[in-house]
């Protein structure tokens, strides 16, 4: 992953600073028109504040009607333009503004001087006034009055009598100029502290620039060491202690990082169980095989004695119309029954040991059968636990999603300064994402050892089921065979006893016929159960083919797993 260009920051503040020039100039702008309008407004209260301030002075001063004869100005009996021209310059010096005192709509006292000092007396002025003021007893206030070539703004107020009548006509006014140059201070200052501000703001900027790039660089490293599969990387304590959103992101790649080294030392533990039970399983599996090889020879063991005798009763048969033929050859009969009997006795021996070692050697692979069954499910177990090892790896991609995404809401918060943060949400995005499309894969294999298992445990539960038929079937068989020694031995009696009772031979004879018929029924259900065993011993080969088979596949697997996680680096306990 690339540093942090400093440049990228740069162009950022650049642009802050900018959209900062831009705003205070518009700011300025309207600061100045509000200022201008703001001035203009409290001219108009302080003009007219004070014509009425001056009216009421002039008013309460002294009593009586306002007259002019042309020189003299009297309030009642008294002579009051000297007096009252003083006041007005003495107030004009400390207000700064100009008074007029019209009678009628003629000058009398003023304040207004011409440019060798002299006063400016005799003016008239406008209709507009003369209509508002004098005709109809109004104020009127104006910004763009014009007098002896100047212009002010002034407010007119009445000059009344005791009894009410508009005799003339109060004004206050100040100079445009004097107005327009303080307006002028005030958005020069203005605009001072906006530049002021903005190259205060432009530095602290710049210095926050370098700081936060070399703690973006820090962090950009380490989760480039994680995506690289480094999980011995460190963070910084300075980073992690931090109450900022870059602490936060700090904590959040120490989290991942902690999670990440416990899920992958699991995995790796994981994998190496599955391998080792696979080997086991694969032992196994090669044990009941041979087992079941052994099954099969002795299975054509007891078909060879079946056949054989099966040709014993045909014997016995025709020895037994050869007696009904020729009752002199009856001796000779009963000592070839005898030696037949003696023959049956011995092979009826050896398929009861024969029986014995199936019964046992059956037992023995019903246990390797559970065995391999217990070994199945323990595989069953741990693929459970790797399942839910990559739910754990799709929840902290999830989180670390939420995590990313509360970054971005940050970093949207801190406006363009915030931009950096919103590469590094969207950088630990990615990350989560390949999380979750490794815990997918994960996810994956584990449904085919889950499928695979529970295919497995079927196969054994049926072969389970199968040899304990088998075994019903062997015990059946071993209970006719000592039924079968029982009539041997029978036999050979009858035989001993046919040889000293002659007289009763045709007895004998009805009892023999019986005993082969019945012999002949026993040979005949061998032959039928040993095909069935056969039967069922090559469908037990076959399991065990399919069981060898996937061992051999879960420990593909489990190779195939480890190597994927081979990609990360864990620490390494001495």
């Amino acid at each position: 992953m690339k540093k942090f260009s400093q440049q990228i920051i740069l162009k950022i503040i650049a642009l802050s600073i900018g959209a900062l020039i831009l705003t205070a100039v518009i700011l300025n702008v309207f600061s100045a028109k509000n200022t201008k309008r703001m001035v203009f407004d409290l001219t108009e209260e302080e003009l007219k504040v004070t014509a009425y301030h001056l009216d009421n002075e002039l008013e309460n001063e002294y009593s009586g009607d306002w007259s002019f004869d042309g020189t003299t100005l009297k309030k009642g009996p008294d002579d009051v333009k000297a007096v009252f021209q003083k006041q007005l310059e003495e107030l004009s010096k400390k207000t700064g503004l100009d008074y007029i005192l019209f009678y009628n709509d003629t000058h009398i006292l003023t304040t207004l001087t011409d440019e060798n000092g002299k006063q400016l007396t005799g003016e008239k002025p406008s209709d507009e006034v003369i209509s508002t003021v004098l005709k109809g007893g109004n104020d009127f206030y104006s910004r763009n009055l014009t007098i002896a070539g100047r212009t002010y703004h002034g407010y007119y107020t009445p000059l009344k009598n005791p009894d009410g009548s508009v005799t003339g006509m109060i004004f206050t006014g100040r100079a445009s100029e004097k107005i327009n140059r303080k307006i002028s201070s005030l958005i020069i200052s203005v605009t001072v502290i906006a530049v002021v501000l903005t190259l205060t703001i432009s530095v602290i900027g710049f210095l926050l620039a370098a700081k936060i790039s070399k703690k973006l660089n820090i962090l950009s490293d380490t989760v480039a060491a994680i995506g690289e599969g480094k999980l011995t990387v460190s963070m910084p304590e300075d980073l992690i202690g931090r109450k900022d959103e870059i602490g936060t992101i700090s904590r959040a790649i120490v989290q991942l990082r902690e999670s990440l080294t416990n899920i992958i030392s699991s995995t790796v533990s994981l994998s190496k169980h599955i391998k080792a039970y696979g080997d086991d399983l694969s032992y196994s599996a090669e044990e009941a095989s041979e087992a079941s090889r052994q099954v099969t020879q002795a299975v054509d063991d007891i078909t060879k004695g079946s056949v054989s005798q099966s040709e014993s009763v045909q014997i016995s048969a025709n020895s037994t119309k050869q007696m009904e033929e020729d009752i002199t050859s009856i001796t000779r009969t009963v000592r070839t029954l005898t030696e037949l009997s003696l023959d049956m006795k011995e092979a009826s021996d050896r398929v009861m040991r024969a029986m014995e070692d199936l019964l046992r050697q059956n037992n023995d692979v019903t246990e390797a059968v559970d065995a391999i069954r217990n070994v199945i499910n323990m595989t069953s177990d741990s693929v459970e636990s790797i399942s839910h090892a990559a739910d754990i790896i799709a929840e902290i991609s999830t989180q670390t999603n939420l995590l990313s995404l509360n970054a971005s809401i940050e970093a949207a918060r801190a406006g363009e300064a915030g931009k950096g943060f919103a590469v590094v949400a969207t950088e630990i995005s990615h990350l989560a994402d390949q999380s979750n499309e490794a815990a997918g894969t994960i996810a994956g294999i584990t449904d085919k050892l889950v499928k695979d298992s529970s295919n497995s445990v079927t196969s054994v539960d049926a072969l389970v089921e199968k040899f304990k038929a088998q075994s019903a079937k062997i015990k059946e068989a071993k209970q006719d065979m000592n039924i079968l020694s029982e009539n041997a031995t029978k036999v050979q009696d009858s035989t001993k006893d046919t040889g000293e009772k002659t007289t009763t031979m045709n007895e004998t004879k009805e009892q023999l016929t019986g005993l082969i018929e019945d012999l002949s029924a026993i040979s005949e259900q061998n032959a039928a159960s040993t095909q069935e065993t056969n039967a069922a011993m090559e469908e037990l080969n076959a399991t065990f083919s399919i069981i060898a088979d996937s061992a051999k596949n879960l420990m593909e697997i489990a190779d195939e797993l480890e190597n994927k996680i081979g990609f990360f680096q864990l620490e390494t306990t001495e």
